[in-house]
């Protein structure tokens, strides 16, 4: 299995305009088997559940599921610490308004 890529934290980013609940699910299925091959999460279940990946799908699936979404104090650091955590550093992308 390939590791992480640029790609991957990008998707993550835009899956929180998706409205498709099994593209999404689909979608996180294929990247947690790359966060479970990470060495950096390793055989930490703690490390995988808050991956930022992991908690921008989750939020997404919870939301699309009509349990909320984007409230949680989890969320939010993840929010505020994805773009450094990843080891490519993404922008922020452009607003679309």
């Amino acid at each position: 299995m390939p590791a992480l890529t640029k790609q991957d934290y990008l998707d993550a980013q835009r899956v929180q305009s998706a409205c498709n609940l099994s593209g999404v699910v689909f979608s996180f299925a294929q990247v947690m088997e790359k966060i479970c091959q990470d060495t950096a999460t390793g055989d930490s279940t703690e490390k995988r559940n808050t991956h930022p990946i992991c908690r921008f799908y989750a939020e997404q699936i919870l939301y699309l599921s009509g349990g909320g979404g984007g409230d949680t104090e989890s969320y939010r650091r993840a929010s505020e610490a994805f773009p450094t955590s990843s080891p490519m550093a993404l922008p922020v992308a452009p607003s679309m308004s």
